[in-house]
């Protein structure tokens, strides 16, 4: 789960799902959705890449500053069991 500091746009959601490019190649998300908030600035985030920092770097690319960075689930272990 990622917090940024403002309201995520749409087309940059389906920008991130097509695939990003980064100076150490393109990053491709399993999968990304807006988590239901009232500011907006939310979203679940699915992806197998192990890059460094890639879901900051990501969200940087786009001009998004990442407040709050959670990892909810990690190889099928989640926080709750």
């Amino acid at each position: 789960e990622i917090t940024v500091h403002k309201q995520i746009e749409l087309s940059d959601i389906e920008r991130i799902k097509k695939g990003i490019r980064l100076e150490d190649g393109v990053v491709n998300i399993d999968g990304l959705y807006l988590l239901p908030t009232p500011k907006k600035n939310m979203v679940g985030i699915t992806l197998h890449s192990g890059k460094n920092r890639v879901v900051r770097r990501v969200f940087d690319t786009l001009n998004y500053f990442v407040e709050k960075l959670d990892r909810v689930s990690c190889a099928g272990i989640t926080k709750k069991g």
